[in-house]
């Protein structure tokens, strides 16, 4: 126990049992609450702050009460038993540090779980189910299973967290970020295409304490207009040549795992997927963002813009994704992790060599009409291709989809 005590992390406190109505009655008949001192261990701050308060009952109101001093039997009974009442304050703070922490949502509030005398009627490896989270739907098991081990070996091979053992975290007064899966077929029900990765839970700013909360900056990034990507069409059928004589095109690059390309900077600790060994003694200290934390958007847009500039891109005046090149004419936007380059071959070869040196980075296409060169591509769900008239946009055919639907 006292080992325990001592643990970083681990808060002692003592309060008195009267004020949660601890009953007892003397020989004399005469009844009353106890005032018993108790002590308690816990690693939850808030629960601490709720054991040691002195007078304050349940609705938050202060008074003395009438005590008693049970002897016999009565100070046995007295130590075994419990108030309901400390115990619904102890699920109600256990509780509220669950919804904080986005480990418990609304509507598992409202429902009951199995209790201890129900037997299992299944296991988990018997009935795994995954569902598209993106599109709905059923997804094969063996595809969802092959690409979390996928993404568990990239994480771990990338060096996104680093294992420390539960102890530091706990002696820093932080708690773990939970993880979660999200699981989506980037194919068709003919030829699934499973995709999984994992994302940070980490808690929106109003649910966060103010001193966690970051900056409005710091939750910002920019998002090219639609526009954008018809003005680029409209200049390469217009223009056609660059500023050094050479043909005009478009080219295109998806950048993989995006939000995990930055370094974090922030002190974050997550919890461990399902799957490793060490989940329940060590957690993952991040060392780069990852899908989820606040700021990974803003520090994603910090990294590719720093990027750009050592090959002389200008951000814009009036929206930061969108690039210039007063050197060779070039033009680029970024939408997400997508990169849309307009210049000749010349720019768009040295962008790829600038994004592959420290992306992990896929050229989509390269629309023009030299040898090798596309005549339609697909970015932003759109399909751009080039014909006898110019260059033509085809819209979301999911926004077709959903208009003809609602007719």
């Amino acid at each position: 126990m006292a080992e325990l005590e001592n643990t970083p992390g681990v808060y002692k406190v003592a309060g008195p049992m009267c004020k949660w109505r601890l009953a007892g009655t003397i020989q004399s008949g005469r009844s009353g609450y106890v005032r018993r001192e108790t002590s308690w261990l816990t690693n939850s701050r808030e629960l601490a702050a709720m054991l040691q308060d002195e007078r304050v009952s349940l609705q938050g109101k202060s008074g003395w009460y009438r005590h008693v001093r049970p002897v016999g039997f009565q100070k046995v009974r007295s130590t075994q038993i419990y108030p309901p009442r400390l115990m619904y304050a102890i699920l109600r703070v256990v509780r509220d540090q669950l919804v904080h922490r986005m480990e418990l949502s609304s509507m598992d509030i409202c429902t009951a779980g199995p209790i201890a005398e129900e037997p299992e009627v299944y296991s988990d490896e018997q009935w795994k189910t995954y569902y598209d989270d993106v599109n709905g739907g059923i997804l094969p098991t063996k595809l969802v299973e092959d690409a979390r081990q996928l993404e568990r070996d990239w994480v771990a091979k990338e060096g996104v967290y680093t294992k420390v053992p539960r102890e530091v975290m706990e002696s820093e007064g932080a708690t773990a970020i939970p993880l979660l899966w999200i699981d989506t077929n980037k194919g068709d029900a003919n030829k699934p295409v499973v995709r999984s990765r994992l994302v940070v839970m980490e808690a929106t700013k109003g649910k966060k304490a103010k001193f966690e909360q970051l900056s409005p900056e710091k939750l910002f990034s920019a998002m090219p207009w639609l526009e954008a990507l018809k003005l680029l069409c409209s200049i390469q059928a217009t223009q056609q040549r660059s500023s050094r004589g050479a043909e005009l095109k478009l080219a295109f690059w998806d950048i993989s795992r995006a939000h995990f390309m930055s370094k974090c900077e922030r002190r974050l600790f997550v919890k461990l997927p399902e799957g490793d060994p060490d989940r329940h003694t060590h957690v993952g200290l991040l060392q780069r963002t990852m899908y989820g934390t606040q700021d990974a958007s803003h520090l994603w847009q910090k990294n590719y813009t720093d990027l750009l500039a050592k090959k002389g891109y200008v951000p814009g005046k009036t929206n930061p994704s969108i690039f210039y090149n007063p050197f060779d004419g070039s033009r680029l936007f970024v939408h997400g992790d997508d990169f849309v380059l307009l210049g000749d071959q010349r720019s768009i070869t040295e962008m790829d060599t600038l994004l592959n040196s420290k992306f992990t980075c896929k050229h989509v296409a390269t629309l023009g009409t030299e040898a090798g060169d596309s005549q339609e591509a697909c970015v932003l769900n759109r399909i751009v291709r080039i014909t006898e008239d110019g260059i033509e946009i085809e819209g979301d055919r999911r926004h077709a989809e959903l208009l003809a639907r609602d007719l």
